[in-house]
C-alpha cells in the first residue's frame, strides 16, 4: 500500500469532496426523479463509499472511498469537511475502519492476490498520516506475508478489546499457535505489543475492564458443547457456563457490575450477568416478538444499545434522550430502516445509515440535540430510486404467522396484471426493508417482488423459528405458496406470470416450489442451490421435472455440489424440459462485482423471453 502525499492534495480533495444537505426531520419527505429501467452494473456495482465514522470528539470523519477499483481511506475536519489525512490503499480492499482515538484509525484490510484470506490490520496515525504495523511477542506482523491461508485468516484477525488513552495503550487478541487467544498490550505509536494474559487452549475472546485490566476471559469446551466465562479475581474464577459454543457479542454495563450476553439458544432473550455472584437473568433488553441482532458499544465495549431484527430493523438506546432523539428519526422514515453506525463519545452527534424505501443505503450525520440531519454520501451513487415496499404478515395455512416483504414497481402507469418473483431467502437471511440487490433490481425492472421469512427464520422470536422443528420441508413449501395466494387476491396479478428463484437453500426451495406445485410458475432460477436433510429432505431432482415451468440452474465449477446440479439439469433434460446451466469460474459470491452482474444479466434474460 502507498500512502497519499499532501503535494497530490488537490486529486485527493476532488475524489472525497462531500455534498452536504441538511434535512430537517419534521420535514422528511423524499422526492427524486425517476429513472425508467434500472442499469444492472448499477445494482450489481460495489459501494462506492462505506463505513462512515465519526471522532470521540466529534471534530473528523472517517470513511472508505472506493474508486476506478481502488480503496482510499479519507479523514475529513467536521466543520468545513476539509482534508485532514488519507491513503489509497491500491493493493487491498480496505474493508473495516474504526476510530481508536481522535488520532488514530484501525484498519482492517484483506488482500486476495497473496493468499484467500489474507488479512491485516494496522493503526493509522491521523496528525502524522502514517501507518503502524501490529505486532505481538515474537511473532511476524499481520501486515507481514505469511505461510498458508489459514495464518492469514488468524493473524489478520485481531479484535480490540479496549483502549487505555492515557498509557496509550490498546488490548488487542490474537491466535497462538494453538489457535487459542490470548490478550496482549499494544503500543499506539509504534504498534509494538507485550503478552498480558496467556489464557489456555480454550480461551476464545476477552472482556477487558478500566486500564485495559483482564476482566472476563471466555474459554469454548467443544467436547462438551459449553461457553464458560471465568471472571479475574485474584485469580481466574469461573463465573458462567451456557450450552452452545457460539461466541456472541458481549458488553458491560457502565459501572462494570454486569455482563450482558445474547443468548446463544434464544436470541430473543439477553442474559444479564452480575459480575458479583454470577447469577443471571433476562434483561429488559428481551423480546418475544424479536431477536436481538447485536449490541451497539463503545470503545472499551460498555453497552450504548440494541439492535433488533425484524421486517423493519429497530434499535433500543440505553440513555433516554439518545433514544427519544433516535426514534423520533426512525419514524420520519417509516418505509425504511435507520441504522446506528458510529458516533462520538456523548452521542451527541451521530452517524446513521439509512435504507429502504428513501435510500439505497445512505450515510448521514445526524444532530441528536439539533435533530437535524445532514446528508453524507449514498453507498450507491447510481441508483436514484427505490421500489415501494408493504410489510405483510399473513397465516400459513396451520395458523403459523409469516412475516414477508413485498416490493411494488415504481415504473409501471398501473398495477393491474403485474408480473410476479418470489424469492424465497437463503437459510440464515432476513427479508427486510432494507435495500436487497436481487429484489430491488427486479422490482425496478417492473416486477411485484415477493420475499417471505418462512418457517424456521430467525429474525422474529422463538415461535417462528420453532415452527419448523420435527417438521417437514413442505411446509416450508406451503408458507410460500399461502402467500402468493393472498397476494392473488390482494392485487391484480398475472397469475400466469410468475417467477422463483434463490440462491443456495433458496435455489432449493424454487427448485421444490417448482416440484410441489407444478403449475405455479412460469420460470424457475436457481443458483448454487444446496439442501440437507431437514424433515424428509426431499431432493429437487426427484420432482421438479413435473413442473410445466422452464429452468435456469447457474453454479460455479468449484461449488461443493456442482456435480449434483449437473444431474439436475441431467434429469430435466431427459424429460424434456426446458432447462440451461450456466457455469462460471470465478466464485459467484458478493465479492465479484462483474460475476454478480452477469447472474443479474443471465436471469433477466431468461425471464423476459
Amino acid at each position: 500500500m502507498k500512502m497519499v502525499s499532501f503535494g497530490n492534495e488537490l486529486y485527493f480533495r476532488s475524489c472525497v469532496r462531500l455534498t452536504i444537505i441538511i434535512i430537517s426531520i419534521t420535514i422528511s419527505s423524499y422526492v427524486s426523479t425517476r429513472d425508467t429501467l434500472p442499469e444492472v452494473e448499477h445494482y450489481a456495482a460495489d459501494w462506492e463509499y462505506e463505513d462512515f465514522r465519526i471522532s470521540p470528539d466529534g471534530q473528523a470523519l472517517a470513511y472508505i472511498n472506493r474508486r476506478n477499483g481502488e480503496d482510499n481511506v479519507v479523514v475529513l475536519n467536521l466543520n468545513d469537511m476539509s482534508v485532514k489525512a488519507g491513503f489509497n490503499s491500491p493493493d487491498a480492499n480496505v474493508v473495516r475502519l474504526s476510530f481508536l482515538t481522535n488520532d488514530h484509525l484501525i484498519i482492517g484490510v484483506t488482500d486476495y492476490r497473496r493468499t484467500r484470506v489474507g488479512r491485516d490490520k494496522f493503526i493509522f496515525n491521523i496528525k502524522k498520516n502514517k501507518k503502524i504495523k501490529l505486532n505481538w511477542g515474537s511473532h511476524v506482523s499481520a501486515n507481514s506475508t505469511s505461510i498458508g491461508w489459514i495464518n492469514d485468516l488468524l493473524r489478520g484477525n485481531i479484535p480490540i478489546y479496549g483502549v487505555d488513552e492515557n498509557t496509550g495503550k490498546i488490548a488487542i487478541g490474537q491466535f497462538d499457535k494453538y489457535r487459542s487467544m490470548a490478550l496482549y498490550l499494544a503500543d499506539l505509536e509504534t504498534g509494538q505489543s507485550t503478552l498480558l494474559e496467556r489464557g489456555t487452549k480454550q480461551t476464545r475472546s476477552w472482556v477487558v475492564g478500566k486500564g485495559n485490566k483482564p476482566l472476563i476471559r471466555v474459554d469454548v469446551d467443544r467436547d462438551n458443547n459449553k461457553r464458560k466465562f471465568f471472571l479475574k479475581k485474584e485469580k481466574w474464577q469461573l463465573l458462567l457456563t451456557t450450552d452452545n459454543i457460539w461466541d456472541s457479542e458481549k458488553s458491560l454495563s457502565e459501572d462494570q457490575e454486569k455482563l450482558y450476553i445474547i443468548d446463544t439458544l434464544d436470541f430473543s432473550s439477553v442474559l444479564s450477568v452480575s459480575l458479583a455472584d454470577g447469577s443471571t437473568k433476562v434483561s429488559p433488553f428481551s423480546r418475544k416478538d424479536r431477536d436481538v441482532g447485536d449490541f451497539i458499544n463503545n470503545r472499551n465495549n460498555q453497552i450504548l444499545g440494541v439492535v433488533y431484527d425484524g421486517l423493519r430493523p429497530e434499535t433500543r438506546f440505553i440513555d433516554g434522550k439518545i433514544n427519544s432523539a433516535f426514534q423520533r428519526l426512525s419514524n420520519s422514515f417509516p418505509l425504511s430502516s435507520v441504522r446506528y453506525v458510529s458516533g462520538e463519545d456523548s452521542l451527541e452527534k451521530i452517524i446513521v445509515s439509512i435504507s429502504g424505501e428513501d435510500s439505497a443505503f445512505g450515510y448521514y450525520l445526524f444532530n441528536t440535540s439539533t435533530l437535524s440531519l445532514t446528508r453524507l454520501k449514498s453507498a450507491l451513487p447510481k441508483i436514484k430510486n427505490m421500489a415501494k415496499r408493504e410489510m405483510i404478515t399473513y397465516e400459513s395455512s396451520d395458523g403459523t404467522l409469516i412475516p414477508a416483504i413485498l416490493r411494488l414497481p415504481l415504473n409501471t402507469d398501473s398495477l393491474v396484471n403485474m408480473p410476479l418473483i418470489v424469492i424465497p431467502k437463503n437459510f440464515g437471511e432476513i427479508s427486510t426493508i432494507e435495500w436487497q440487490r436481487d429484489a430491488d433490481f427486479f422490482s425496478a425492472k417492473g416486477y411485484a417482488v415477493f420475499s417471505p421469512n418462512y418457517r424456521s427464520s430467525y429474525g422474529f422470536g422463538l415461535e417462528l423459528r420453532d415452527a419448523a422443528v420435527g417438521l417437514h420441508n413442505n411446509l416450508i413449501l406451503q408458507d410460500i405458496d399461502d402467500g402468493i395466494e393472498l397476494l392473488s387476491k390482494r392485487y391484480s396479478l398475472d397469475m400466469n406470470n410468475i417467477h422463483v428463484f434463490g440462491y443456495g437453500f433458496g435455489g432449493y426451495l424454487a427448485l421444490m416450489s417448482a416440484a410441489n406445485y407444478p403449475s405455479r410458475y412460469r420460470s424457475v432460477a436457481a443458483v448454487d442451490p444446496y439442501w440437507y436433510d431437514i424433515g424428509e429432505g426431499l431432493e429437487p431432482i426427484r420432482h421438479a421435472s413435473q413442473s410445466k415451468a422452464d429452468f435456469l440452474l447457474i453454479s460455479d465449477k468449484n461449488y461443493r455440489w456442482h456435480n449434483q446440479v449437473k444431474n439436475i439439469r441431467k434429469h430435466l433434460k431427459s424429460k424434456s424440459k426446458d432447462v440451461s446451466l450456466k457455469t462460471f469460474k470465478t466464485k459467484h459470491g458478493n465479492r465479484n462485482m462483474e460475476v454478480r452482474e452477469k447472474i443479474l444479466q443471465e436471469i433477466d434474460s431468461f425471464l423476459e423471453r
